[in-house]
């Protein structure tokens, strides 16, 4: 089963990106059978464990995402892990700008592509576009 786990945070930085996005989550990863992927400032593109993400984050509500090809999330998140966090997507967010670079990832723009890998296709537009919240709202 994959799961998107939506987060948030007390940090400053973490209310900073809840405020500019106007969004309750300011984090989003993906679980496939019991590993965690995402992207951090701090890692870039990792994994860890379920205990680990709920060690970091105030609060973490769960969706489960049925019907995807699981082999398709895990061989990309697998081949994207060690790549670097995206922190200017950070500043482009709010506009909606196009701060696409393969090689640099934001957290709710790999989630949203690992899911388009598995067939996911409720997305209405770019995977390097949506935010938490636009994923929330979507699931």
């Amino acid at each position: 089963m994959i799961r998107l786990h939506f987060c948030r945070s007390n940090l400053p930085g973490a209310l900073l990106i809840q405020a500019a996005l106007f969004s309750r989550w300011n984090h989003v990863a993906i679980e496939v059978e019991g590993v965690i992927y995402d992207a951090t400032l701090g890692d870039g593109v990792a994994k860890s464990t379920p205990q680990a993400l709920r060690a970091k984050y105030n609060e973490i509500q769960s969706v489960e995402i049925p019907n995807l090809n699981e082999r398709g999330v895990v061989a990309f998140l697998e081949s994207q892990l060690g790549k670097s966090y995206d922190w200017t997507a950070l500043i482009a967010l709010p506009f909606r700008q196009d701060w696409q670079d393969p090689q640099k990832w934001f957290c709710s723009e790999l989630a949203a592509e690992a899911l388009i890998r598995g067939g996911w296709n409720e997305l209405m537009f770019p995977s390097y576009r949506v935010t938490p919240r636009d994923l929330r709202i979507l699931v």
